[in-house]
């Protein structure tokens, strides 16, 4: 078990960076959510009341204080003051801000969801307090997330291009997109969804070649990454990831699209735009039926049939078993015709993860 205690706002990011290098991430996201849950993370404001008593108080001014911080050494820079900077100058996340991000804005979320509830269930004096504090509650994390989801996703997708140094950073923002986010809106739905395919569609054979040649050229200046290639954190589940960056890609297109069919829909064309991309579907010119697409898997990279593999397998483990199948015709792919197209040929590939 982990045990951190805070001393400054620079001794809490140093312990968190020193906790995501030697520790796994499953088990740093639980030593972040005690700290947070223990109200050891506290505002350095002098007018704060640091009793232990106002545990939950600390936390929410710790937020409010971090989220207007423009990231003063060994502080915690706020999500809306980095998405509100101009792309050039924009320094990305390390590892150990966005995961205590993702944890802060989970558990003001949650926590005003719990408030919200208990409100409504009690009576009195009582729920006018949990109606307050949930109000609050929402209140900071509205100030600590960016002004708009189109900003948040940006935020994202600024991280998604610098590669594997970054996408631990950009699994934090994504599942926090995911569920601190609300995507009722309409437009934002429509603004997010090109942004969804782009990201379903990153190569993995692309990526390998990016890496391979950055660690043949250790001089060249990769001003995109904030990690040597040498640290260079999640990979793709093409290859070799641990799958955690594509779970949180299918995570943001189920709250976005909602409903079954929108999230096929958006799966699929993602999915089509990734084998397209690695020669996997040999007819172009195809749209809504108007060529049928087949796949050359012998002929595709490993890497890129298994990413294919991975994001139907997500896919296919959230749809509900009673959905009907022929509602889902769209685009270049159907869910009818993956397994002829895609799985059973899948089955014949040399490579032995792709089998």
């Amino acid at each position: 078990m982990v045990a951190v205690r805070t001393g400054g706002a620079g001794l809490l990011m140093t312990k968190l960076s020193g906790l995501l290098a030697f520790c796994p991430a499953d088990a740093a996201t639980r030593a972040v959510e005690s700290l947070i849950n223990s109200g050891s993370i506290r505002c350095l404001d002098r007018n704060h009341s640091s009793s232990p008593a106002a545990s939950s108080d600390c936390v929410t001014a710790y937020v409010d204080s971090a989220s207007r911080s423009s990231g003063q050494p060994g502080g915690l820079v706020g999500l809306s003051v980095l998405a509100g900077q101009d792309a050039e100058s924009q320094r990305l996340l390390e590892p150990h801000e966005a995961l205590l991000w993702r944890c802060l804005s989970e558990w003001l979320h949650c926590d005003a969801i719990s408030k919200g509830l208990a409100a409504a269930t009690t009576g009195g004096a009582r729920a006018v307090v949990q109606a307050a504090v949930a109000a609050e509650r929402h209140e900071v994390l509205e100030r600590a997330l960016p002004e708009s989801a189109e900003q948040l996703i940006k935020l994202a997708m600024r991280h998604a291009a610098a590669g594997p140094a970054t996408r631990f950073s950009t699994t934090q923002l994504l599942i926090i997109a995911a569920n601190c986010v609300e995507w009722s809106d309409a437009a934002s739905r429509c603004m997010a969804l090109p942004y969804l395919q782009q990201l379903i569609a990153l190569s993995p054979a692309t990526e390998s070649k990016q890496l391979q040649a950055l660690q043949g050229h250790p001089d060249a200046d990769d001003s995109s990454s904030v990690s040597s290639v040498d640290t260079a954190g999640l990979q793709l589940v093409g290859n070799g990831g641990d799958g955690q960056f594509e779970a949180a890609v299918v995570q943001l297109v189920l709250a976005v699209q909602g409903s079954d069919a929108e999230f096929i829909s958006t799966m699929l064309d993602g999915i089509a735009a990734l084998a397209a991309g690695a020669g996997l579907l040999l007819n172009e010119g195809f749209q809504d039926g108007a060529a049928t697409p087949s796949f050359s898997v012998d002929a595709a990279d490993a890497s890129q049939v298994f990413q294919c593999l991975a994001y139907t397998r997500l896919m296919l483990q959230q749809l509900h078993s009673g959905l009907p199948v022929h509602h889902t015709t769209h685009g270049a792919l159907t869910i009818s015709s993956l397994w002829e197209l895609l799985l059973l040929l899948a089955l014949k590939q040399d490579h032995l993860a792709v089998r």
